[in-house]
């Protein structure tokens, strides 16, 4: 059995936003931070840390690896700005996806719907499911 997990929702918003801000010229170094802390999601005191983290490697990156915005191809944004549901996608192609992968099933849900499976929930990113083989 293999389970994807796609990315939490929020996470996926921060993405479709700096999709967004970038095709507008923001300047993310400059203002990002002030950015981040005025969306709603930064209420939640939980996720302040991650929704840091997450932001970084969207927009600046770190010394050694740009942001995510710069690196995704033009298809890719147009995915994950369309609202593109991956977890649809990978259930409905799941008999394909089986065969393939030569295991019984594979189930996909977005986390946070289901079982952390083996701790991919942290690692799932827009376009980049959590996968744990069972």
């Amino acid at each position: 059995r293999v389970v994807f997990q796609t990315a939490a929702p929020w996470k996926t918003e921060l993405a479709r936003d700096a999709i967004q801000l970038h095709s507008e010229g923001f300047d993310f170094k400059a203002q990002g931070q002030a950015h981040v802390q005025s969306l709603p999601i930064f209420e939640n005191e939980s996720l302040r840390g991650d929704i840091f983290q997450i932001w970084m490697a969207l927009t600046t990156g770190s010394k050694k690896k740009r942001g995510r915005i710069h690196t995704w191809s033009d298809g890719e944004r147009t995915l994950i700005s369309s609202g593109l549901d991956e977890a649809a996608v990978l259930n409905a192609n799941a008999d394909f996806l089986a065969t393939e992968l030569e295991v019984d099933s594979v189930d996909a849900y977005p986390v946070g719907e289901g079982e952390d499976v083996a701790g991919k929930a942290r690692v799932a990113f827009p376009l980049e499911p959590g996968i744990a083989f069972l």
